[in-house]
């Protein structure tokens, strides 16, 4: 399957000279941790995050199966929405807007022989926005492995690139719509997500201000005005953020990734240069979902919104044992064959620990238990046991067995300190994480941003929360806008929340939140978002 090709794009120097020297008079702060303050007068405050947009619709009606986005009228309906246009607004994406591993489309065929017509366009993308490098298609050709034509192209700076024109094509009416949202007279922020750290390269912010700008010149029916829509309207209300975002001192917004142990980034934002063009330093959650989520959702779309995530496989082994016994013994394996060839020592010796560290306790945790009910289950270990823990002073069969004489008080005492013993491992478990982080309040990073700010609000984790703090300050998680699929003991349902918080203008003019809301497009109107407290 193929987007339509026909696409347009505009040529001449004047294009790539404007993107270049505004990118120029940028700060792109590198580091995590680094926080960009800025402040928007008489503003309020939309924040989003978690779109997961990827490839989209292709041009014989279809969806691949790694993409996750499929509400781009919803979207552009709440964009347009009374509430959210009846005064200057800054909409902020706080991360994972893009999924650019989810996005796998080469400009090759099946037998790896490239597709000139879009080689051509790669190239002539390329030059628009001003890279710098080789865009002949030749060159292009080249810098695309074999593996790269299997699996989807990299995180150089060209080739996310085309990614992210990719996704516009398969989501004309999102960029659209937030093409409107800027002309309007609002603004727009991005911040950098774990799924969308190619926000990192000058090109693909580029590609992006290149997208509005051309829509906004297709809505004025006049496609020669990019550049004018480039210098009036894009350049100065479409904003990148590395890290975090404060704006005017109260209301701090990231994305969260870092607080996950999987999701963060280790080192540089870059890999060493061992290749013509670099590429990202990824983080080790990002290698499952390049080479084993895409391929798993190729044949079963929506496991990685399976929540819990530790249901993922089961769920696979359920639905078709054989393909979950080769993901467990080639996939997994595969996977990190490719990771120990990209990541350094000192990650893999950090990697090493943490997943040791795991696979321990987790074994306590299953064979802790057996072991001391099979202690319990025969009488010389268990006196022995017992004389040890206390219970009885003396191994003489007389005292031993006068404590615990065969009966009622055996069986009992058995199961009780079988029960505790499970108990105190189930307890060490749960303190560890064992499996992926479905919330960040307890990270003591997270807790001293709550008591330093006002409002704080991240993303990441797609389960909406909010939490009011007995002082007035406040911690949101703007969830997700994507299905996520609940499959526990407890429930089984599908969520599809579009949630968002909103920060509006008190009387003397500070940013206040109005709470954790969703958007209830078969209404057409903003909802409170429903929250529960889980234990």
């Amino acid at each position: 399957m193929t987007h339509p090709r026909n696409i347009a794009i505009p040529g001449g120097k004047e294009i790539p000279t404007l993107l270049i020297e505004h990118e120029q008079k940028q700060q792109w702060p590198n580091g995590n941790g680094s926080v960009v303050e800025m402040e928007f007068p008489g503003h309020d405050v939309i924040v989003i995050s978690d779109l997961h947009i990827a490839e989209g619709l292709h041009s014989d009606g279809r969806y691949t199966g790694p993409e996750n986005f499929f509400y781009d009228d919803a979207l552009a309906r709440f964009l347009a929405d009374p509430t959210n246009t009846a005064r200057p607004t800054v909409l902020v994406i706080n991360g994972d807007f893009v999924d650019f591993l989810r996005i796998i489309e080469v400009p090759f065929d099946k037998n790896g022989i490239p597709i000139m017509a879009q080689m051509q366009q790669w190239s002539t993308l390329l030059t628009t926005i001003g890279w710098g490098g080789d865009a002949s298609p030749a060159a292009l050709r080249g810098s695309v492995s074999r593996r790269q034509r299997k699996l989807g192209l990299g995180t150089s700076a060209p080739q996310s690139a085309w990614k992210l024109w990719l996704a516009n094509h398969g989501h004309q009416l999102l960029f659209q719509s937030l093409a409107s949202w800027l002309a309007r007279g609002n603004q727009i922020v991005i911040t950098k997500g774990n799924h969308d750290l190619e926000w990192y390269w000058p090109e693909v912010r580029n590609t992006l201000r290149l997208i509005l700008a051309e829509h906004i010149a297709a809505n004025n029916n006049n496609p020669s005005s990019i550049a004018q829509a480039l210098q009036q309207v894009v350049l100065g209300r479409l904003h990148f953020i590395d890290d975090a975002l404060l704006i005017e001192g109260s209301l701090y917004i990231e994305h969260g990734h870092r607080y996950d142990r999987n999701a963060r980034v280790i080192g540089p934002p870059t890999l060493p240069m061992k290749k013509v063009e670099p590429e990202l330093n990824i983080p080790f959650g990002s290698f499952f979902n390049r080479y084993l989520l895409n391929r798993i959702e190729r044949l079963h779309p929506f496991m990685d919104n399976v929540r819990p995530t530790q249901n993922v496989i089961p769920t696979i082994l359920r639905e078709n044992f054989w393909l979950g016994i080769k993901i467990i013994f080639w996939h997994i394996p595969l996977l990190f064959r490719l990771i120990r060839g990209r990541y350094y020592k000192a990650y893999l010796r950090a990697l090493a620990n943490y997943v040791f560290r795991r696979l321990i306790w987790q074994a306590a945790a299953v064979f802790g238990p057996v072991i001391i009910a099979a202690i319990l289950a025969c009488e010389n270990w268990r006196n022995q046991f017992l004389y040890w823990i206390g219970i009885t002073t003396t191994l003489s069969s007389g005292a031993g067995d006068a404590i615990i004489s065969p009966g009622v008080g055996d069986v009992i005492i058995r199961f009780f300190l079988s029960a505790y013993a499970s108990y105190l491992l189930g307890q060490m478990v749960s303190n560890i994480q064992l499996m992926g982080i479905d919330s960040m309040t307890d990270d003591e990073g997270v807790q001293a941003l709550r008591r330093r700010y006002p409002i704080v609000t991240m993303g990441h984790t797609h389960n909406p929360d909010q939490i009011i703090e007995a002082n007035g300050h406040a911690f949101f998680n703007t969830g997700t806008w994507i299905p996520i699929v609940q499959a526990n003991s407890a429930e089984l349902r599908v969520d599809r929340t579009f949630t968002f918080l909103r920060c509006v203008r008190n009387p003397a003019g500070g940013l206040v939140a109005d709470g954790l809301h969703c958007w209830n497009d078969d209404a057409r109107r903003p909802d409170n978002q429903t929250v529960l407290h889980r234990e």
